[in-house]
């Protein structure tokens, strides 16, 4: 169920809420793969988002 969630949340581009329901997912069973990969690779695209936030608010304005 969390699992599930977390994919449509992250699929909609609501990444706290998928973050959420990913944490859920892993405390439930910490050695689960999937759960833990996709949570990974989660938390890196929120990094990259980030990340490029920043390096445009960066960039001189034109």
């Amino acid at each position: 169920m969390e699992l599930t969630s977390a994919k449509i949340y992250k699929k909609q581009g609501e990444f706290a809420k998928a973050l959420e329901f990913y944490d859920q997912a892993v405390a439930k069973d910490p050695s689960d793969p999937e759960a833990l990969f996709e949570r990974g690779e989660l938390l890196g695209e929120i990094a990259m988002n980030e990340m490029h936030w920043v390096c445009a608010r960066r960039r001189p304005a034109a």
